[in-house]
């Protein structure tokens, strides 16, 4: 019989690793919440949640789920951002999206949230796969424009010199409206 594998060797220590832990669990009747660092009942924790963090308690679970913004108007606007990402990803020729929710989180104001129909994301560096650094929020006609004037030249420069321009003087400074 072969010897294991290093990758082998890492998912049994895994599996044993849980088992310990579900075994203390069980006679202690106690878990380790990472945020308030110590251990508590049970009964703070969401055991019936599928997809719940399994060492956060109910408090600081719900302060992630908060922070993440996992209400139905959040989730429809990070959709709506995450399909124009991807009709931008094929425009720009790029292979893959490198951005997460958070990312995304962290960028979006409340203002853009509101009327989210109104904003898109964009990637500052054509070149680069769109990611947390390499993305700008704009005004859908400003994504517009932008977007015309890549497909019409496919110059990175030209591209960053006019979202720069786009951002100090808004919509007006698209040469393609007419004010």
């Amino acid at each position: 019989m072969p010897a294991p594998t290093e990758k082998e060797k890492k998912v049994v220590t895994k599996l044993c690793a849980a088992a310990i832990i579900k075994r203390i669990e069980a006679i202690t009747g106690n878990r380790y919440c990472k945020e308030c660092n110590k251990m508590l009942p049970l009964e703070n924790f969401d055991l019936q949640l599928k997809n719940a963090p399994r060492f956060l308690c109910k408090t600081h679970t719900k302060e992630l789920y908060h922070s993440w913004g996992y209400g139905t108007h959040d989730k429809r606007a990070f959709s709506t951002f995450k399909a124009k990402l991807q009709a931008d990803r094929k425009i720009f020729d790029q292979d893959r999206i490198e951005i997460k929710k958070r990312d995304i989180v962290n960028l979006v104001k409340p203002e853009h949230l509101q009327n989210f129909g109104e904003w898109a994301i964009i990637p500052k560096n054509p070149g680069v796969p769109i990611s947390g650094q390499n993305m700008e929020i704009v005004s859908i006609y400003m994504r517009r424009c932008l977007v015309r004037r890549w497909k019409k030249h496919k110059d990175p420069a030209q591209y960053t010199a006019l979202l720069d321009q786009m951002l100090q003087h808004g919509a007006q400074g698209c040469p393609d409206i007419k004010n």
